[in-house]
């Protein structure tokens, strides 16, 4: 279960911090990520910046912090992981 957990925060780590590093390097929504504007209609934003800071920083960073404090062994490794979990939730559901 431990290599399980550490995998999976890998994965999510690297691919949230990937992708909003290429959303931020293009907030109007070209580049690699090609998004349309149009998926910000309903939404306070005008471009894609402050949402791929948002996943750059709280869910890339967040399991980020958990999979440093995994390779740590510290005693807090589970409730950064479980803080992960939960940030990437609330990112899914917003």
């Amino acid at each position: 279960m431990k290599t399980l957990l550490f995998v999976l925060i890998s994965f999510i780590a690297v691919t949230a911090f990937t992708s909003g590093l290429l959303i931020i390097s293009s907030p109007d929504g070209g580049g690699i990520m090609n998004l349309q504007l149009s998926l910000l209609k309903n939404s306070p934003f005008k471009n894609f910046l402050i949402p791929g800071l948002v996943l750059t920083v709280m869910v890339g960073g967040t399991n980020l912090l958990a999979v440093f404090f995994n390779i740590q062994r510290a005693a807090s490794r589970y409730n950064w992981a479980m803080a992960g979990g939960l940030i990437l939730s609330a990112w899914i559901i917003a």
